[in-house]
């Protein structure tokens, strides 16, 4: 007597069942390619991230500061009305000593990290080649003028940090995803506010004297890279978001204060 043989319907069930191991399989292996590619992404855009940040730190940890230049400032760029911060400037001299320590900055000793006009998904490091002296600080508009001709400048007078920025459009204009905040304490509205005296200023953890007191500049910086490894991805791409913040104090004479 033979035995029994497998029936059509149990090798249709068998062959069904396979079916959706392999496709479980497969979609495991999809998952995990998928996962793996998110994850290798996500790593480069912290290295960029990572090298940009560490190149405004290099400068910012070298700066020189007065009580006429805070170190740092934030430069705007002025769209129809609309204030991007997206230029920051440090006073870095390239040999360590300014010319005048006790005065404004050479347009030489600073280091400009700012967009490039030309290229909006470019964050870019600047150094002036003219030796005249910079601004006031509150001269916004004369600030800006110095940013413009900076940026005219040859390629090979400065240096890419980075070309995944994110962009988005403002009134007609391509700009690049990063901002800029300084905090100052005191601030400049105290600090140049005669009717303040120099005990009620905001000293950070009160250090100060009879004649001399440490100020505090805090720097705040957001960027934004592209996920897409294209610079001409569409405009409503997603991105990596970073913060960094970087704080350095300076000391500052009751006689240097604006009377």
């Amino acid at each position: 007597m033979c035995g029994a043989g497998v029936t059509l319907v149990e090798i249709l069930a068998a062959i069904a069942l396979s079916s959706f191991i392999v496709l479980g399989i497969v979609a495991f292996t999809r998952l995990a390619e998928d996962s793996f590619t998110a994850e290798r992404k996500s790593m480069e855009a912290i290295h960029v991230a990572r090298s940009c940040f560490q190149q405004i730190e290099n400068a910012v940890d070298q700066a020189w500061a007065n009580e006429r230049f805070p170190g740092a400032i934030v430069v705007p760029l002025s769209i129809s009305g609309t204030y991007l911060p997206e230029t920051l400037v440090v006073w870095c001299p390239s040999t360590g000593q300014p010319r005048d320590p006790n005065g404004l900055p050479c347009l030489d000793e600073l280091i400009v990290f700012a967009v490039n006009d030309s290229r909006p998904n470019e964050l870019r490091k600047y150094r002036c080649l003219n030796s005249t002296p910079a601004p006031n600080p509150s001269d916004l508009g004369a600030w800006q003028t110095v940013i413009n001709a900076l940026k005219s400048q040859s390629p090979a007078e400065s240096q890419v940090l980075t070309d995944r920025l994110r962009t988005f459009v403002i009134n007609g204009r391509v700009c690049g995803a990063v901002r800029f905040r300084i905090d100052l304490a005191p601030s400049d509205s105290e600090w140049n506010n005669t009717s303040i005296s120099w005990n009620s200023l905001s000293w950070p953890q009160g250090l100060f004297g009879p004649s001399r007191g440490t100020r505090r500049v805090s720097l705040h910086t957001e960027i934004q890279l592209q996920k897409l490894a294209s610079s001409d991805s569409a405009q409503q791409q997603s991105s990596y978001v970073f913060w960094y913040s970087r704080a350095f104090g300076y000391s500052v004479r009751k006689e240097r204060r604006p009377q």
